[in-house]
């Protein structure tokens, strides 16, 4: 192997070497760029030919955020007078003032038609509705966690659970959610020596802006230390009901869950989108992979271009030299040698 098929080693102090390294940096954080902007779904959907009029509609007919829970004041079981919106026959505190004496020792058995269609739904607490609530909390204060959470029905939706409330009544679901607010709710004095539970305002992991409630027997401490608290949480609990209540806004309701225990969530909940499927994920995947090699690809072509290009440069400037040096005449080792001669020659000339 000759000395002229060796490639010489980079020069990076040359200008031309910092120029590629500058573009393949400059072409790295492209890629990154583009793979960040193409892990957003609504960069391609133009790809997938998205109808977002129709997923509109969509929305409006099957999405949790749509779900209208006001309370509307021509409903039947309530009435609506200027100052404030009062139901039938209730206050809260009803609940607490009807305590059976069997309750403490109550059996899923104990949940019987006859008692469930005593709660009505879009309504105040009434007083017809304290049986089943004392029956649903002495059931909950004897069963273990693990016990609850075996004869639950499984996850449900806000949509399910506010759609489907009187399939669901009596019980036990499980939701997932953002506990927002918490504050104790002091009991009378009963039977089943309950002093207080907590009620719990949870927003919905599902996207939906409307929340649920819960009466807890119990809260984690970081709940009862913090009444505005924003902790992700699981609640298996009895559907009660969808109750009415005053807002800002207006009446509304909101589906009731009475429960023993809430269990913290230790990850992050996110909020204002579902979650995406596994089959979204897939093509986000793949059109990141697909932008990336793109890129990655002009980067190599770019910079074998520079390589041939400063190649061709220097072969340039190698030529030039020697096309300059080609008048130049470099005398041979004959003719020194008659120089010499002659030079010797005339110095014994003088001599003489």
């Amino acid at each position: 192997m000759t000395d002229s098929n060796l490639r010489k080693p980079p020069n990076y102090s040359s200008r031309p070497m910092q120029y590629r390294l500058m573009m393949l940096v400059t072409m790295l954080m492209v890629v990154i760029l583009l793979m960040a902007e193409a892990a957003k779904p609504k960069n391609w959907e133009w790809m997938w030919k998205l109808d977002k009029t129709a997923d509109a509609a969509a929305a409006e007919q099957t999405g949790p955020a749509a779900i209208d829970t006001r309370l509307q004041a021509t409903t039947p079981k309530a009435v609506h007078t200027s100052d404030s919106f009062q139901s039938e026959v209730a206050s809260p505190s009803d609940f607490e003032s009807a305590i059976e004496t069997h309750a403490d020792q109550a059996t899923f058995n104990d949940i019987t038609p006859e008692l469930l269609s005593t709660i009505e739904d879009d309504t105040f607490f009434r007083n017809e509705e304290s049986n089943a609530w004392v029956l649903f909390l002495g059931l909950l204060r004897t069963m273990e966690s693990t016990e609850i959470e075996q004869n639950s029905v499984g996850e449900i939706s806000f949509a399910q659970l506010f759609r489907q409330t009187e399939e669901f009544r009596g019980k036990l679901v499980t939701v997932d959610g953002v506990i927002r607010r918490a504050h104790r709710v002091p009991a009378a004095s009963n039977q089943l020596g309950i002093e207080n539970y907590w009620q719990c305002w949870i927003r919905p992991t599902d996207g939906s802006n409307s929340p649920l409630v819960v009466y807890s027997l119990n809260v984690p401490d970081d709940v009862a230390q913090d009444a505005n608290v924003h902790q992700p949480a699981r609640v298996t609990g009895f559907c009660f009901k969808r109750w009415a209540y005053n807002s800002a806004s207006g009446p509304r309701i909101a589906p009731v869950l009475l429960a023993k225990n809430i269990e913290l969530q230790p990850d992050a909940v996110s909020f204002g989108r579902p979650p995406l499927s596994s089959s979204t994920r897939m093509q986000i995947i793949t059109a990141s992979i697909v932008v990336g090699l793109c890129v990655a690809c002009v980067a190599l072509i770019a910079s074998r271009w520079n390589r041939k290009r400063f190649d061709s440069v220097e072969r340039t400037s190698v030529s030039e030299f020697s096309n300059s040096m080609a008048d130049v005449h470099v005398p041979t080792v004959q003719e020194k040698l008659r120089g010499l001669e002659t030079v010797d020659t005339r110095e014994t000339e003088t001599d003489n």
